[in-house]
């Protein structure tokens, strides 16, 4: 079968995995629900810790026969058919504590091809799904058994599978990519005791309190809301909600604390305005009865989101406190689907707070404000209309023999003066769609034109199809596109990529075209074409349909799963262009790692002998972000980290493992050669850092206005090993456990907006209080002379800068220049009131102001500021020359007229 490599899939696969470890099951509860009557049970307070006593889950009351056929016949009705020419893999099933394999262990598995028994449901039961992955295997999926030596055999899909194992009260599970080098003790899964933690939410009255969301994360005291804005769970009819298999969660899964041990869990109820404190769960000793939440008093909220009348296919409702029209409060906003009456309903908002409604379907959106309830079970109601708000386009889709497209996910590219992007929208029965593509701009004055707009559509072993929409002038409304014919779009190249080995086709790339506008005389500036219909199947070949015009195109090849491509020119039409690609050397590695360091802080990286193997600088694009020199960790399957590297060429490398980029390697293993030995090299197996490296427990705060609460502090070992490029460790703020070698070392802890702070011998635990730079308030005069629409803004440069740093920094997370870490942003401000509040730091800064038109995208540097240097301290007033400035005015004006073109 063909597979389209599409956003939406990966978007979909990430809140399939992000819902693997905390999600409600349908497997039977441990305790029964409390009937909606009964519910009588006395309520902790939200913030206590819950300490109830613990066990793992029961075992299942019948033991599997270890003898069993791994392929059982008791799989679900409507299940797939395993493809005839499907990879088979070998699972060892192996216990955890005792490292013995496990025989009789149940098994059920699922691939991508779940999605289209998914598609198929309607959007709330879409919702409910997609939170666990293993409910979806056990409705879905394949079944087996593991056999006397444990071993399981399963089968990869076209791009993944997800194996979910249990036994005698433990559960394990191992995600299978398609086309991964399996590691060298082969593929397992370790089975562990298996815990989960309940819920119980009850409202003031002490009632089940139904669809509230909760969500449990690493306790931090001082985080006070959750991450998971809306919550990972709701809980159902009987207020109860279960958090499964928890005891993965018993160390950081993700982020720059990935791996770090976690005591404790902070369960959030995921209400806006609520300002409920979180409850405190212990991860060591998981209570097996569910934790008790009592909600203080709330009241209702029922919206109702129409267009001329009518319901909108698609619509999501949500709610928030404010402020309005503010990112943080709307990513923090409640959701919910109408019901069939057309009304979303919230059962618990919170009293005394004025309520924002927010209506989203595709990329519009609208909000409206309302008073919120004021008495316990007050319920408040908005209905309101998008008629004379909303951009919408309409349509029926056709299939290429003319019939209605009827209830099918449809995947688009488009590009308006409004919005711009991807999109996914769905036909109903009778193929029509309604689309809301943007909202209605008072202050725009000119037309929304609607630029490109392509949808993709592919049936299952037909040729993808596509359906092109000509340009054409929007209104706020409905745009009615009539009857849109899916067929076969204009050949842009086909051909196919030709491996020097046998092995999966695990590649892509993108179709470049030459930038006339910017090429320069000795350069070429090549830009990527978006829009295309873009098809790679799975035996290498591949094609590109869609519209292009006549110039030079390439194709430029992107994967990290082989070596690197040289950008491929062809002219429009081309069929069977044939891609020569080099797989490369696969190589594994493993290290023993101290507790609590996070494996991707350890940087296992090859130095080549040959400089003639080493990547080169344009190399960079092909490979992606990554670094192919370097080592990516593996999900770690016993004491030890497993690292691999995808693609290497042929040669001989030495391996230096570092850390936070200092100069000095925590291990160095010398001529390690590619291709490897007939067994491996047995150096590179379980290397012990534990001799030389230890944990260093950093607390960093912050004091006084932080520049922005994105920033993260970042510590950079001393002395770093390139001096151009530091590598450092980000982490959020609060404690971090970084690694650092067994002796006193130097560390500098940087922040963007404070100043970098350096601890001299740092041994086992530091502290550091991170200090913004001063501001320091600059008033102007002379303002005056600018016209209505202009827009003042000021910067301040050290003025003994001297040459501009252009060493850069890289962490895993984030890249940059190094001097927005050291010193202060020179960044302009905009003057707002006559005021421009500017960081600084030690000694005399230089001013100079940039004058702008509004929508004009044009500006003039002012020379003459009296006076133009400060330094940090007090106040300062500034005097514009008002003769420079009504010139400037001018010449932008001049500017302006003179690119109107002409009626």
């Amino acid at each position: 079968m063909a597979r389209v490599v599409l956003v939406v899939s990966f978007v979909v696969l990430l809140a399939l995995l992000g819902g693997l470890f905390f999600t409600e099951g349908d497997q039977a509860p441990l305790v029964a629900p409390p009937a909606p009557a009964q519910a009588t049970v006395p309520a902790v307070a939200a913030d206590a810790t819950a300490t109830a006593a613990v066990g793992p889950l029961p075992a299942p009351q019948h033991e599997p026969e270890p003898d069993r056929a791994n392929a059982l016949e008791h799989a679900a009705a409507d299940q797939l058919p395993i493809p005839a020419d499907a990879k088979w893999l070998d699972v060892l099933v192996f216990d955890k504590a005792t490292k013995q394999p496990v025989a009789g262990a149940d098994a059920v598995w699922c691939d991508e091809t779940v999605y289209e028994r998914i598609a198929k449901l309607s959007e709330r039961e879409r919702e409910t799904w997609y939170r666990d992955q293993e409910r979806i295997a056990r409705r879905w999926g394949w079944r087996g058994r593991s056999d006397r030596d444990g071993k399981l055999r399963v089968h990869v899909g076209k791009s993944w599978t997800m194996v979910h194992v249990r036994h005698a009260g433990s559960y394990g599970a191992a995600h299978l990519q398609a086309g991964q080098e399996p590691p060298k003790e082969g593929h397992r899964v370790l089975l562990e005791p298996d815990f989960a933690v309940r819920v119980h939410v009850v409202d003031a009255a002490g009632q089940p309190a139904a669809g509230v969301g909760l969500s449990l994360e690493p306790h931090d005291p001082e985080q006070k809301r959750a991450r998971y804005h809306g919550g990972e769970l709701r809980t159902d009819a009987y207020g109860m909600a279960t958090f499964v298999h928890v005891q993965h969660q018993r160390t950081v899964p993700w982020g720059p604390q990935q791996g770090q041990p976690v005591a404790q869990w902070s369960l959030f109820v995921c209400i806006p305005g609520l300002d409920l404190p979180p409850a405190v769960v212990d991860a060591v000793q998981v209570p097996s009865e569910p934790v008790e939440v009592r909600l203080p008093p709330t009241g209702r909220l029922r919206a109702k989101v129409t267009l001329d009348g009518q319901p909108m296919p698609g619509l999501r409702v949500a709610f928030h406190v404010g402020p309005q029209g503010a990112s943080e409060a709307r990513n923090g906003a409640e959701h919910a689907l109408p019901d069939p009456d057309g009304w979303a309903r919230f059962p618990c908002v919170p009293l005394g707070k004025p309520l924002f409604v927010l209506a989203d379907q595709g990329a519009g959106s609208f909000e409206r404000e309302l008073p919120g309830p004021t008495l316990p079970g007050q319920e408040v109601e908005i209905a309101f209309d998008l008629a004379g708000e909303a951009i919408v386009m309409t349509g029926r889709m056709l299939r290429d023999d003319g019939q209605p497209l009827a209830e099918q996910f449809v995947h688009g590219n488009y590009d308006a003066t409004v919005s711009m992007g991807g999109t996914q929208i769905r036909t109903d029965a009778a193929g029509r769609f309604v689309w809301w593509v943007g909202s209605r701009q008072p202050d725009r004055k000119d037309a929304v034109k609607l630029e490109l707009l392509a949808f993709d559509w592919q049936s299952e072993g037909s040729a993808p199809l596509r359906i092109e929409v000509q340009p054409r002038e929007l209104v706020v409304g409905r745009n009615d596109l009539g009857d849109l014919r899916f067929g076969v779009a204009e050949l842009v190249v086909s051909g196919r990529f030709a491996f020097d080995s046998p092995g999966g086709a695990r590649t892509w790339f993108e179709v470049a075209r030459l930038d006339e506008r910017r090429r320069q005389a000795s350069t070429e500036s090549w830009r990527r074409v978006d829009g295309l219909q873009v098809e790679v199947r799975d035996d290498g070949t591949f094609e590109v349909r869609g519209k292009l015009a006549p110039g030079r195109q390439r194709l430029e090849v992107r994967s990290q799963h082989h070596l690197p491509v040289e950008p491929v020119e062809f002219a429009l039409g081309t069929k069977d262009l044939v891609i020569p690609v080099r797989r490369g050397n696969t190589l594994q590695a493993s290290c023993l790692l101290p507790d609590g360091v996070p494996p991707q802080w350890v940087n296992l990286r090859l130095q080549p002998h040959d400089r003639a193997v080493a990547p080169k600088a344009q190399d960079g694009r092909r490979w992606g972000r990554d670094d192919p020199l370097q080592a990516k960790p593996q999900a770690k399957t016993d004491a030890a980290t497993p690292y691999a590297w995808a693609a290497l060429p042929a040669g001989t490398y030495t391996l230096r493992v570092e850390a936070g980029g200092l100069a000095e390697p925590y291990a160095v293993v010398a001529d390690v050669v590619l291709p490897q030995p007939e067994g491996g090299d047995p150096r590179l197996l379980g290397i012990d850092l534990r001799p030389v490296m230890t944990t260093l427990r950093l607390r960093v705060t912050t004091h006084g206005e932080a520049s922005d609460p994105r920033d993260q502090p970042i510590l950079f070992l001393q002395p770093q090993a390139l001096e151009q490029e530091w590598r450092g460790l980000q982490f959020a703020i609060g404690e971090a456990v970084l690694p650092a070698p067994k002796r006193p070392i130097d560390v500098m802890v940087c922040m963007e907006g404070c100043r970098p702070v350096t601890l001299r011998g740092a041994v086992d635990t530091a502290e550091v209080t991170m200090e913004p730079w001063p501001t320091v308030p600059v008033s102007c005069l002379g303002l005056d002379a600018l016209p209505s629409g202009a827009t003042l803004s000021i910067s301040a440069r050290a003025a003994n800068a001297g040459q501009r740093d252009e060493r850069r920094y890289r962490t895993e997370w984030r890249a940059g220049s190094l001097a927005n870490l050291l010193t202060p942003s020179a960044g302009a401000t905009e003057v707002e009131n006559g005021v421009a509040r500017l960081q600084v730091g030690d000694g005399v800064h230089t001013l100079s102001a940039y004058l702008s038109l509004e929508a004009r995208g044009q500006g003039k540097l002012l020379q003459q500021l009296t006076p133009n240097e400060i330094v940090a301290g007090a106040p300062v007033t500034v005097q514009l020359a008002v003769d420079e400035v009504r010139s400037a005015v001018a010449a932008l004006q001049q500017q302006a007229a003179d690119a109107k073109p002409a009626k």
